[in-house]
């Protein structure tokens, strides 16, 4: 079985950094700062026990200065998202996917506002972000900007400078599954931010991640991640489900930089050679046959590799041929919010829709050896070559 996601192992990394001390930890918080962006450095870092607790910080603070307002949030995100801005008392208002990306596009942004909009969250789903936000800042006026990078994690420098110099606040996600696989959030900031309410954390309280990353690479390899896998998925929406009620959350100690920083580096090389393998991929005739151009670009991070269809039922078809022969695979983007939100007058968001029902995610082809990227890319060619056979 080729795992949909394989988390990064290098223990000796966990090791060095849970013997250690504290050392220079501003240095390192400088110089991991600087690496994932180059247009970082005029905000505050906040380091947190995970990401949601960054983003309900910043919104908690946003509602103190602008008082009650309505937010603007991509249709597909991960639900922690508009909860978090909702139990600080904002209006969460939802716009529709982009025609080709899973993000909305800078226009559809625009054509949201409202005098009531105090707040735009921009989110790269997949790595990906339509074009044309370069002079979007200067149309919001007073409309704060937040980016959330949670899968966007080495992306920064491929998006419109203008975009990120405007940005009033990012997040990223170093969650299990996010690239690094450490666990914890970190939030930049323009404004300073009130966190006297919030617990530090011990290094300690990382331990039972280690533990995570630990049962993974023994269920990986025992070949028993496969059975595992559903139970693992459903623990992590429990999961997400509980930590709804967790807010404000906790602060991570500042030593988690260095082991950042020190997976940060495994992770770039991870993500060159994932580009690499999305290009060679996109030079299929029968993927260019099937398959969406758009998810094969070189300079997007590729850690869901994501095949969009031209037809809802191939899709279903390859999908199903894949996990039959061994290849790990999933539908591609995010619950819908009237898949999670109990309103019954939402809106229907049909771009989104469609690119739930067209699109599913490839195993992440960075972490894969040779041997396994060229089983997947034959097993993909077969299962192309037969089910589109049958449409002639």
């Amino acid at each position: 079985m080729i795992e949909r996601y394989r988390p990064d192992l290098h223990l000796a990394t966990w090791m060095r950094w849970l013997m250690t001390g504290s050392g220079e930890a501003s240095q390192v918080q400088g110089d991991f700062i600087r690496s994932l962006g180059s247009y970082h450095q005029d905000k505050h870092p906040l380091v947190f026990m995970n990401a949601r607790s960054g983003i309900y910080a910043y919104f908690n603070h946003l509602r103190h200065r602008v008082g009650r307002g309505t937010v603007l949030i991509p249709a597909q995100i991960c639900p922690v998202v508009p909860y978090a801005i909702r139990a600080c008392g904002f209006v969460v208002r939802f716009i529709d996917s982009d025609d080709r990306y899973p993000s909305p596009s800078s226009g559809q942004y625009l054509d949201g506002l409202t005098g009531e909009t105090v707040a735009v969250v921009i989110s790269p789903l997949y790595g990906y972000l339509p074009g044309g936000f370069q002079e979007f800042g200067q149309s919001l006026r007073e409309v704060k900007i937040f980016l959330d990078m949670a899968q966007g994690l080495l992306l920064a420098d491929l998006l419109d400078p203008q975009l990120l110099q405007r940005a009033d606040a990012l997040v990223y996600s170093f969650a299990p599954g996010k690239g690094v696989d450490t666990g914890g959030g970190l939030l930049l900031t323009k404004d300073r931010l009130e966190v006297s309410g919030y617990r530090l954390q011990k290094k300690i309280h990382y331990l039972p991640i280690f533990s995570q990353v630990m049962l993974l690479r023994f269920l990986i390899i025992s070949n028993l991640y496969s059975v595992f896998l559903k139970r693992l998925e459903r623990e992590i929406e429990v999961d997400k489900e509980e930590a709804l009620a967790k807010y404000p959350g906790k602060l991570a100690p500042a030593e988690i930089f260095s082991l950042w920083q020190a997976k940060l580096q495994v992770f770039a090389g991870d993500i060159q050679r994932a580009r690499k393998r999305a290009v060679r991929l996109s030079k299929s005739a029968l993927v260019q046959q099937a398959c969406d151009s758009s998810f094969f670009d070189g300079s997007a991070i590729h850690l869901r590799q994501v095949l969009r269809f031209r037809d809802v039922r191939l899709r279903d078809q390859v999908m199903q041929s894949l996990r039959r022969d061994g290849v790990d695979c999933a539908p591609a983007g995010e619950a819908l919010p009237s898949e999670y939100f109990a309103e019954k007058d939402l809106p229907d968001f049909p771009k989104a829709r469609a690119f739930r029902q067209e699109s599913l995610r490839l195993p992440f082809l960075g972490r894969l050896c040779e041997r396994e990227f060229q089983q997947l890319q034959q097993t993909l060619e077969v299962a192309l070559a037969q089910h589109l056979s049958q449409r002639v």
